[in-house]
């Protein structure tokens, strides 16, 4: 899984530099880079940088005229990042559900967003509650009508800890979101007491001199450590709307989108990032997009598609002389090769 809350460089104004773990020079820095911990950053006059450590709650800036080594700022230890990538999300013809989509929730109070459907004017939206011991919705909780594609529900009636809840949106003309591929996993909980005490106290604890995309990703990263993917995905989704160049915020936005089932925007956020990485120069990010476009393709079963991104990985890897990671692709490569009858 490509590691999107590795140290990274979340923002910077002026001249900033890197000198990379083992060279003799530095390089011009660029927003989404990784960082290793004997990467050296330097900063021009009037000039900042903004890091976010992987453990997603160290968050530093370096002010002008400063040079630190990353180690002496990030601590060694790194977030538990949540596993696995989910189907689902892309047949265009069916109202699969956006949001809420396998995530925890802070509260029960929520907006439901699904795919419009071409052709339909009206949508039945209903909630099911279930227990763990049927293999069937326990209780219909609520359902509305609506021709829009969202509706709020204000927590009425109200919702629990301690059970799994799911949505089901049916079109007029038939179509149904329980026919996307991840619907079986597509619910959502919502989050125990002390869980949200923690998270509302981790929430405030942020740098007030971070910038608003670097708020934004700090956030982002404590709602994923917590699995309240809905919200990172809120936070950061208005960036994108308003034609950011973060390519921070695109790879990211590619992992959430890929943990909660919604793999046609994964994808899209995916190529975003790497078209910017390509741009930008930053070969390390541009390489972690096309393993995220490699991983997102294995998941659908478009193992072909998955081959073709692997192998530009590997040629990215072998320019950054990190043979570990080649060897690795290598294996990757030979197996899907293997499996799909197909060679260089």
């Amino acid at each position: 899984m490509a590691p999107a809350f590795a140290n990274r460089i979340m923002n910077f104004s002026g001249q900033v530099q890197l000198q990379s773990q083992g060279s003799s020079g530095f390089r011009t820095a660029r927003r989404g880079m990784m960082l290793y911990l004997g990467d050296r950053l330097r900063t021009g006059s009037q000039a900042w940088v903004e890091v976010q450590c992987g453990d997603l709650r160290t968050v530093w800036r370096l002010g002008s005229g400063g040079s630190v080594l990353v180690g002496s700022r990030c601590p060694t230890t790194t977030a538990r990042i949540r596993a696995g990538r989910s189907l689902g999300g892309t047949n265009p013809n069916i109202p699969y559900v956006i949001s809420p989509r396998n995530t925890w929730l802070m509260d029960d109070q929520f907006t439901v967003r699904w795919r419009l459907v071409p052709g339909a004017s009206h949508y039945t939206v209903r909630l099911f509650r279930w227990s763990d011991q049927r293999d069937a919705p326990e209780r219909l909780l609520w359902e509305r009508t609506v021709s829009q594609t969202q509706v709020e529900y204000t927590g009425v009636p109200p919702l629990e800890t301690g059970w799994y809840y799911s949505v089901e949106v049916e079109a007029d003309n038939g179509a149904s979101s329980h026919a996307d591929q991840g619907a079986a996993k597509s619910g959502f909980q919502l989050l125990f007491p002390e869980d949200l005490e923690l998270l509302q106290a981790n929430l405030n604890d942020f740098n007030p001199m971070l910038s608003e995309e670097g708020r934004a990703l700090f956030l982002a990263g404590l709602y994923l450590r917590e699995d309240v993917l809905a919200e990172a995905i809120a936070v950061l989704e208005p960036f994108v709307e308003a034609g950011t160049e973060n390519l921070l915020i695109y790879q990211t936005l590619g992992d959430l989108y890929s943990y909660v089932g919604l793999n046609a925007l994964a994808l899209q956020h995916y190529d975003q990032a790497q078209t910017l990485s390509i741009s930008s120069h930053d070969v390390v990010a541009e390489a972690l997009a096309k393993l995220g476009l490699a991983e997102v393709n294995l998941t659908l079963g478009n193992g072909r598609e998955a081959l073709r991104w692997l192998r530009q990985a590997k040629l990215v890897y072998e320019d950054l002389e990190d043979k570990q990671q080649v060897v690795t692709l290598q294996r990757q490569i030979n197996f899907l090769e293997s499996v799909n009858g197909v060679g260089d």
